[in-house]
């Protein structure tokens, strides 16, 4: 007996297109997954590293005589790469200032970390610490 082309089972073309449109933006989902996952994982490895720059940098701060310390870091001056162990970040720079006068005691201390993220922006995080010549 011979069977007519309508009674073939199997999928149709539409079918077919239709199934894969539906994985096609499963692919697309988790792929726009997987790059915020990696943007996020990296802005935190930046900021793991600006942290333990600022916190190396402010322990020398604190290493430092009260009274050496506007002269061993003058007001709105580059901390040397050396005193953190080298920058890791691109174009990283930190920056000391006291904004209440490098006279005041207690003194306050605003330390500046900035750098180029991985997405080539101007980046920069401050950190305020106070200091009193007798304690």
């Amino acid at each position: 007996m011979i069977k007519s082309i309508m009674d073939k089972k199997g999928f149709s073309l539409t079918q077919v297109l239709f199934a894969s449109f539906i994985v096609l933006i499963a692919v697309v989902a988790l792929l726009l997954t997987y790059t915020f996952a990696r943007q996020q994982m990296e802005l935190g490895r930046e900021m793991s590293l600006v942290n333990n720059d600022a916190r190396d940098a402010l322990e020398r701060v604190f290493s430092v005589p009260f009274t050496d310390l506007t002269t061993v870091f003058p007001n709105n001056g580059s901390i040397s790469e050396s005193i953190v162990g080298g920058f890791q970040l691109r174009d990283e720079d930190i920056t000391i200032s006291y904004p209440a006068g490098v006279n005041a005691n207690p003194l306050v201390i605003d330390l500046t970390v900035s750098w180029t993220s991985f997405k080539n922006a101007a980046r920069s995080e401050q950190f305020r610490v106070v200091r009193s010549q007798y304690l």
